[in-house]
Order: structure tokens, then sequence, then C-alpha cells
């Protein structure tokens, strides 16, 4: 008599912070016969402290429940903690055929955001005196920008108050501005500094901004 062994293959999905999202974890699993399906109302989450079935499994970063809603094609849903984005903890699951034999696999959802975009800017002014600019991020869809978060980077790409360019002038944050002062004998295209802006969600996109003085 030859075995009869299910197969179980391993599922994923991608969504957004604050939003469920599920996979039907049996549409890629096999039977080891096809007199001998699976049972899809088997299907069970593994507690991953006593390996016991559950229906629903809390991880650090939000939680895995079944919707049977659909008896044939049950469900894994992961509802993530709030504002949570990242790869979390994935959760195993079981599933059994016709014959009791069981078989499973395991759900990697992904939570990722929609980051802001950021544009580069530019400014021309006289000779002396101080420009100004205001950088113009467009938020994802996720979560709003963070002014607060506005840095100048340095050389290494870390975040610093000003920077001092020898024989050009002072770059500087000023509340939603960039603000650059020239030495009062420059003129000309000062070096291109980079800056960081991020959103709520900590998506940090960069940018560069350069200064031109005229007399």
């Amino acid at each position: 008599m030859t075995p009869v062994e299910p197969a179980a293959a391993p599922d994923f999905s991608v969504g957004s912070p604050n939003q469920p999202q599920s996979v039907d974890p049996l549409a890629n699993d096999a039977p080891g016969h096809p007199e001998v399906p699976l049972v899809p109302e088997s299907l069970a989450l593994v507690d991953p402290e006593t390996g016991d079935p559950a229906e629903s499994v809390t991880v650090p970063e939000g939680v895995y429940t079944i919707d049977r809603t659909d008896p044939d094609a049950p469900r894994i849903v992961f509802t993530p903690n709030e504002n949570y984005f990242g790869t979390p903890t994935p959760v195993d699951y079981t599933v059994e055929d016709e014959n009791g034999t069981p078989t499973g696999a395991q759900y990697q959802p992904d939570v990722v955001t929609d980051p802001i975009a950021v544009n580069d800017g530019a400014t021309t002014g006289p000779q002396g005196l101080p420009q100004s600019w205001t950088p113009e991020p467009v938020p994802g869809e996720d979560f709003p920008v963070d002014w607060s978060t506005l840095t100048l980077l340095d050389s290494a790409g870390d975040p610093t108050d000003e920077i001092v360019v020898d024989g050009v002038g002072r770059y500087e944050v000023v509340g939603q501005e960039i603000v650059f002062t020239p030495e009062p004998g420059f003129i000309g295209e000062a070096p291109t500094v980079d800056f960081r802006i991020s959103d709520e969600g900590v998506s940090r996109p960069s940018a560069s901004t350069r200064r031109r003085s005229s007399r």
C-alpha cells in the first residue's frame, strides 16, 4: 500500500499599515492523492508556545486569526498593531486530508508603507543676504509628514544642525525652511547640501538643495 502524504507550501502577502491582510493557505497546498482531498475545516494555526492548534495567535506585531466565512476556502488573516510596518513574526499552520494525515507550512505577511517623496531645491539671491527655501514633501498614503524631523545631512549622511562651507557660507534649518547665509564676499554657486525629512512612520527620503549668490 502506497502512503498518501499531502504537501503544504509557504504563503506570503503584502499590505499597508493599519489594514488587515490575508491569504488562502490551501490554494497552493496539494493532497497526496486526488481522491484524498484536504479538509478545509481542519485548518488550524499553531500556538508558538505550546505547539497546539489555535484559532488565534498573537505576536508582538499583531494578531493572526482564521476567517471561516467561506468554509471551503478559509483564510488566515493578519491584523497589524496600530501604525506598525515591517516584517512581522510569521505563523505556522496545519491542515489534514480526509485520512487525517497532517501537513503544514508557514504564512509570512509583510506590512509596507507608501513613502513620502521630496524635491530638490535651489534659490538665487543678492550678495551677502540670507536665502531660504521650504521643501515640498508629498506624503504617502499611510502617514503625514513630520516637520520636526527636517534636518541637514553631513558628508557622512548623518543629521546635523548646520553646515559651514569655508569661504562660502552657512546652511541651517529654521522651522520648515533651509536657510543659507553667504559670506559677505561670496559670489557664485554654493556647494549642494543634502537634507532629510521623515513622515510619522519614519519613512526618510532625502534630497538636496543648492544656492547661488550674485551681485
